[in-house]
């Protein structure tokens, strides 16, 4: 199932709710929209710096993800980025799949990626 992590910051309506919203975990779990969408918060993590919350999700399809956070949109109370998380196994699948769908194959007949011809490191003479 495609996981996501969602960066959330407030807006200045939120920060004035912030203390009847509660903690993000408790008002996602009371209004449960993200289980009726489909989606399944992994966590929530309050963060320093640009944004205020960071939530990890999963969900059955990218259409399901951004219909949640519509319902998260519309209540006025935070703005969001989403980014599709991809596992080393689903970044190896698809890495692997790259080569064929070069013309003629990699670049200057040598491995597609991780270094010259020679195998050695990338900046070698290998």
């Amino acid at each position: 199932m495609p996981r996501y992590v969602i960066l959330f910051k407030f807006t200045e309506q939120g920060r004035r709710n912030i203390l009847k919203l509660g903690s993000a975990a408790q008002h996602a779990s009371r209004a449960g929209f993200f289980e009726k969408a489909g989606v399944k918060p992994l966590g929530y993590y309050w963060v320093d710096g640009q944004y205020d919350i960071v939530a990890i999700m999963e969900g059955e399809s990218d259409e399901q993800a951004r219909k949640a956070l519509m319902v998260v949109t519309l209540e006025g109370n935070m703005t969001w980025e989403v980014m599709r998380a991809y596992t080393n196994d689903e970044i190896a699948e698809l890495v692997a799949q790259v080569p064929a769908m070069l013309p003629g194959g990699p670049p200057g007949g040598g491995p597609p990626f991780g270094g010259p011809p020679g195998g050695g490191p990338p900046g070698s003479q290998g």
